[in-house]
């Protein structure tokens, strides 16, 4: 049987199958070449998407790594809060080392508290900190009601006594701190 395209002829026989596009004949040869084609395209594609899933999973790791050690290090300065032969010890060696830091002598001396005191008080504080930052880190994952509930905690811990003498002393050594600044912005603000 022949058919007749628009200016060329497509024959088909039961032995001889030729594909006709808009009438024009296709031998196996041009089918192959856009199979070749259509394939290249289809593996780049996916070695794009590829890459997008590594990269997305090289930045979900380094994440998941940073949180464990923030949570490590919470649980570790809660273990020194919880455990008095720790908390004693480290007040001992703080003292004979270099002294008190300048945020557990600012709460000495504000509250006229013992060292072993104001080495605990600093350490709760410390670590209520380090919370803190964590949260400022990943706002983006809190509802409007939980930032707002944050906010308010923040500013009460750090406008008022304890955590104002701490903060105003971490404040000072650490005024490039974006957590420092963003806790002044809220204490400042009166958010509390």
């Amino acid at each position: 049987m022949l058919t007749q395209g628009k200016h060329h002829r497509c024959a088909y026989t039961p032995l001889n199958r030729v594909l006709c596009v808009s009438g024009v004949p296709l031998n196996w040869e041009a089918i192959g070449a856009i199979g070749e084609v259509v394939g290249a395209i289809a593996v780049i594609g996916t070695l794009a998407y590829l890459a997008i899933q590594i990269r997305h999973g090289r930045t979900d790791l380094k994440h998941q790594f940073w949180m464990t050690q923030e949570m490590a290090d919470r649980e570790l300065g809660l273990e020194q809060l919880k455990n008095p032969i720790l908390l004693s010890a480290f007040n001992k060696i703080t003292r004979k080392a270099d002294g008190l830091n300048s945020t557990t002598r600012a709460l000495q001396e504000y509250g006229d508290l013992t060292d072993e005191e104001a080495v605990a008080t600093n350490t709760f504080l410390v670590v209520r900190y380090r919370l803190f930052a964590e949260q400022v880190r990943n706002r983006s994952l809190l509802t409007q009601e939980q930032i707002d509930l944050f906010d308010r905690r923040v500013a009460f811990t750090f406008s008022r006594p304890p955590g104002k003498i701490w903060f105003d002393a971490y404040e000072g050594r650490n005024p490039d701190d974006q957590t420092v600044g963003f806790i002044r912005g809220l204490v400042d603000s009166g958010t509390a």
